[in-house]
């Protein structure tokens, strides 16, 4: 099987598969259940699975009309730290709180992938996480895993 092959198939099960997540969470029984804010408890889920569908159909398009070039071979190791550092980061939450716990989590993922332009990672990985926990906690006023730091921010 060619990589292109493999490419695209991975990319149409990747989009199926949040296609049948998407449809999933209009099911009735979610309908009944609340969180305690203004939203139902399906509001953020969604906006992650409308994501994850745009990144399927962008992988499916690239691995379409891309032409065979030899492309960056597929390390790994860095998908198993990948999912070593988001196991950290949700466990760190109950201990540091989303803030903290999301800017430690941007900054090492930029190493792991080799990103080394620190003027850039340091206000980028400060800057995102700081911006969603703003619109979340200001904004939407869905409550995002705090700690003792939280407080005074």
């Amino acid at each position: 099987m060619s990589r292109k092959q493999i490419e695209l198939m991975f990319s149409g099960f990747m989009l199926l598969l949040g296609i049948g997540f998407m449809y999933h969470t209009f099911d009735p029984e979610y309908q009944q259940m609340g969180i305690g804010a203004q939203v139902g408890p399906i509001f953020y889920p969604r906006i992650l699975l409308v994501v994850w569908l745009l990144l399927s159909v962008g992988m499916l398009i690239e691995a379409a009309v891309k032409n065979g070039a030899k492309g960056k071979d597929i390390s790994w190791k860095n998908a198993l730290l990948m999912l070593l550092l988001i196991g950290l980061c949700v466990a760190a939450m109950e201990y540091i709180g989303f803030l903290l716990s999301s800017v430690a989590f941007f900054f090492i993922s930029c190493l792991i992938f080799g990103y080394r332009r620190y003027f850039i990672m340091v206000p980028v990985s400060i800057a995102f996480p700081v911006g969603l926990w703003l619109i979340f906690v200001h904004v939407l006023n869905i409550p995002l895993p705090t700690s003792m730091w939280s407080y005074w921010i």
